[in-house]
């Protein structure tokens, strides 16, 4: 198996059920379609990272293992992590987000995980 000469190994998947070769992230971001009246702040645009995060998010909750997305503020992170839990079947999956910083202390975590309850 020979790796693509141009990009980075994170550019690109293993196109298991087409041409059995590696194929780009690229090639497989969806259209994006506007949502209408939808909040400026839950508006998600698909990129190549995205749409490899979603794809490797979703690999390791089905072999139930955990996801913590890692980076500097603004990267996407709870985005990418809503729109998964969006897309989730509310029958068998609840999720609340719990935002933290360099600033949180115990006590307004203990105040964020009571919230829901």
């Amino acid at each position: 198996m020979k790796f693509p000469k141009q990009g980075e190994i994170f550019d690109h998947y293993f196109d298991a059920e087409g041409s059995k070769t590696f194929a780009p992230w690229t090639g497989v971001v969806p259209e994006y379609v506007p949502m209408g009246d939808g909040d400026f702040a839950s508006v998600m645009v698909p990129t190549a990272d995205s749409v490899r995060l979603s794809f490797l998010s979703d690999m390791l909750v089905k072999m139930n293992n955990p996801v913590m997305f890692v980076g500097g503020a603004g990267t996407g992170k709870t985005t990418l992590a809503r729109t998964y839990m969006k897309e989730m079947d509310p029958d068998k999956m609840l999720s609340w987000t719990i935002n933290m910083n360099y600033y949180t202390d115990a006590r307004s975590l203990q105040a964020q995980l009571e919230q829901p309850i």
